[in-house]
Protein backbone atom coordinates (compact mmCIF):
# COMPACT_ATOMS: atom_id res chain seq x y z
CA UNK A 1 0.00 0.00 0.00
CA UNK A 2 1.51 3.66 -0.60
CA UNK A 3 2.13 5.83 2.18
CA UNK A 4 0.12 9.61 1.02
CA UNK A 5 1.81 12.40 0.65
CA UNK A 6 0.55 15.83 1.76
CA UNK A 7 0.85 19.34 -0.21
CA UNK A 8 0.55 22.56 1.46
CA UNK A 9 0.97 26.22 -1.20
CA UNK A 10 3.99 27.68 0.16
CA UNK A 11 3.33 30.63 2.58
CA UNK A 12 -0.75 30.21 3.73
CA UNK A 13 -0.83 26.65 3.34
CA UNK A 14 1.96 26.70 5.42
CA UNK A 15 -0.13 28.36 8.36
CA UNK A 16 -3.18 26.54 7.72
CA UNK A 17 -1.05 23.25 8.09
CA UNK A 18 0.49 24.22 11.16
CA UNK A 19 -2.18 26.29 13.01
CA UNK A 20 -5.06 24.08 11.60
CA UNK A 21 -3.42 20.93 10.93
CA UNK A 22 -5.42 21.60 6.70
CA UNK A 23 -4.34 20.35 3.86
CA UNK A 24 -4.78 21.17 0.66
CA UNK A 25 -4.11 18.18 -1.35
CA UNK A 26 -2.87 14.21 -0.68
CA UNK A 27 -0.91 12.11 -3.36
CA UNK A 28 -1.43 8.43 -2.73
CA UNK A 29 -0.27 6.34 -5.30
CA UNK A 30 -0.65 8.01 -8.71
CA UNK A 31 -3.56 9.79 -7.63
CA UNK A 32 -4.26 13.35 -6.31
CA UNK A 33 -7.37 14.75 -4.37
CA UNK A 34 -7.74 18.27 -3.41
CA UNK A 35 -10.15 19.34 -0.55
CA UNK A 36 -11.93 21.84 0.58
CA UNK A 37 -9.99 24.65 -1.49
CA UNK A 38 -11.38 27.73 -0.74
CA UNK A 39 -11.55 31.26 -2.69
CA UNK A 40 -8.79 32.64 -0.65
CA UNK A 41 -5.29 34.16 -2.26
CA UNK A 42 -1.80 34.20 -0.59
CA UNK A 43 -2.91 36.43 1.76
CA UNK A 44 -5.53 34.51 3.17
CA UNK A 45 -7.82 37.57 1.70
CA UNK A 46 -11.56 36.57 0.09
CA UNK A 47 -12.14 38.80 -2.92
CA UNK A 48 -15.26 40.86 -2.40
CA UNK A 49 -17.27 39.42 -5.79
CA UNK A 50 -18.34 35.65 -5.32
CA UNK A 51 -17.84 35.18 -9.27
CA UNK A 52 -14.19 36.60 -8.20
CA UNK A 53 -14.02 33.93 -5.03
CA UNK A 54 -15.41 30.79 -7.54
CA UNK A 55 -12.39 31.95 -9.89
CA UNK A 56 -9.86 31.67 -6.90
CA UNK A 57 -10.89 28.59 -5.98
CA UNK A 58 -10.24 27.27 -8.99
CA UNK A 59 -6.81 28.94 -9.48
CA UNK A 60 -6.22 27.27 -6.51
CA UNK A 61 -6.79 23.67 -7.71
CA UNK A 62 -4.80 24.42 -10.55
CA UNK A 63 -1.84 25.44 -8.51
CA UNK A 64 -2.28 22.68 -6.17
CA UNK A 65 -2.58 19.78 -9.37
CA UNK A 66 0.64 21.23 -10.56
CA UNK A 67 2.94 21.29 -7.23
CA UNK A 68 1.85 17.81 -6.94
CA UNK A 69 4.64 14.98 -8.79
CA UNK A 70 2.27 14.07 -11.17
CA UNK A 71 2.26 17.27 -12.48
CA UNK A 72 -1.97 17.22 -12.85
CA UNK A 73 -4.28 18.26 -15.63
CA UNK A 74 -6.91 20.54 -14.71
Amino acid sequence: MNKPKFFVAPGYGEYLLDELHYSQAVKIGDRVETSGQGGWDDNLQIPESFADEIAQAFRNIDAKQNQSPSGGQS
